[in-house]
């Protein structure tokens, strides 16, 4: 949950609200994890996540900070300007990637006009081998690098778009990691997805508020739910802007928790893999982000005068060497329901024998009527009182 200091409540309120109503960590800005440090408070972060916004110096300081609070959490540490830090000694830059190994420190984030902009993509691919270049040119392990990146962005209101263009981001990251000699885990691929403020030509004036924050409730479900089936690894549900009803920064809450609680949206792997809209989307994505970040780095490499560990200018992105899919890039564990079934992470190709079939005909392996719910569109098939067909 992100702590505000834009509103009337007091951050450390906030952050008891937060914690108290199950929030899994806190983001905010360096000056309100020194009041936290002041006040004790820092030993209620015991097993949460923590990202933290400063400067190089006082990120530092963090680093080397050796309180209960930084030792308990993890989380990430974002740079006010990365790159101010990429001048730095070769020293400095290492020591502080290095230290507090459960903290990325390499936050990249893309700023478009609009929210939701293919745009981000190609900036965000192209921030990542900026940093890994001048990196590596120093003599950091790309280990080192790889484990310390994470992207940030902005999600929006655009559902299936919104989960390909994450999709489509994790993919070609991945490919042009290995593009420099080095397989990447899959864990090292790291996405922090924010919802924004629903798209203002849906209001139709700006002062029904009981309108605007139902909106935004409804706009920040989709948006969370296009993220987690986007891939991606941290959410952040954000309430209205400046708003300081504990209320609403509670439903916030708990629209995360129902997404994985309750609907276990985090269980499985690319759980959208083998649509065929969203499978076309991602790939037009791709070769449309591809094009671009290509253009994009050969202007800047012209502009800088540099070159790049690994070329990317002369090949489609279906060339790029070692080429994985989404699926095989995320990775995961079987887990079990509560009926106790065991659900593998990733669609087991073992029970796909019903694909053979067509609905409507015996053996119905498919269902029993051939058009199924396409004329029927709100009737809903329930086992009353039952949590398995068997039982």
């Amino acid at each position: 949950e992100q702590v505000d200091g834009s509103v009337q409540e007091p951050p450390i309120a906030q952050i008891r609200y937060a914690l108290a109503g199950g929030a899994d960590g806190l983001v905010l800005d360096f000056k309100t994890y020194q009041e936290l440090i002041r006040t004790s408070e820092e030993n209620n972060l015991f097993g949460h996540f923590l990202g933290i916004r400063g400067t190089f110096e006082e990120l530092k300081k963090f680093s080397s900070d050796n309180t209960p609070g930084t030792s308990m959490t993890s989380g990430y540490l974002m740079l006010d300007d990365i790159d101010g830090f990429l001048n730095v000694s070769a020293d400095d830059t290492i020591q502080f990637l290095e230290s507090h190994q459960g903290y990325r420190k390499l936050v990249l984030s893309a700023q478009a006009e609009n929210i939701g902009s293919l745009n981000e993509v190609p900036s965000l691919l192209l921030q990542s081998i900026t940093v890994i270049d001048k990196l590596i040119a120093i003599g950091v392990p790309i280990e080192t690098v790889l484990n310390n990146i994470q992207f940030e962005l902005v999600i929006g209101d655009n559902y299936l778009w919104e989960i390909c263009r994450l999709r489509c981001l994790r993919i070609l990251f991945h490919n042009i990691i290995a593009q420099y000699g080095h397989e990447l885990a899959p864990q090292a691929i790291c996405l922090h997805v924010h919802t924004s403020e629903p798209d203002a030509r849906h209001h139709s004036d700006g002062k029904d508020t009981i309108r605007l924050e139902n909106l935004k409730l409804i706009s920040n479900t989709t948006q969370a739910m296009a993220a987690i089936l986007g891939g991606c690894n941290m959410l952040t549900v954000a309430p209205p802007n400046n708003t300081s009803k504990e209320n609403l920064r509670r439903i916030c809450r708990n629209v995360s928790h129902i997404l994985t609680d309750e609907s276990y949206l985090n269980k499985g792997i690319d759980p959208v893999s083998g649509s065929y809209y969203l499978e076309e989307l991602t790939t037009r994505m791709m070769k449309e982000a591809w094009v671009r970040f290509q253009e994009l780095e050969k202007e800047t490499r012209s502009q800088n005068g540099t070159k790049s560990t690994s070329d990317f200018s002369p090949k489609s992105f279906e060339e790029l060497k070692g080429w994985s899919s989404e699926s095989e890039i995320r990775p995961g564990n079987a887990w079990e329901s509560p009926e106790g079934i065991k659900v593998p992470p990733t669609p087991d190709p073992s029970g796909t024998e019903a694909l053979k079939f067509s609905s409507g005909i015996p053996p119905y392996l498919r269902g029993p009527y051939t058009t199924m719910y396409v004329t029927r569109p709100w009737t809903i098939r329930q086992y009353a009182g039952f949590s398995t067909a068997q039982e």
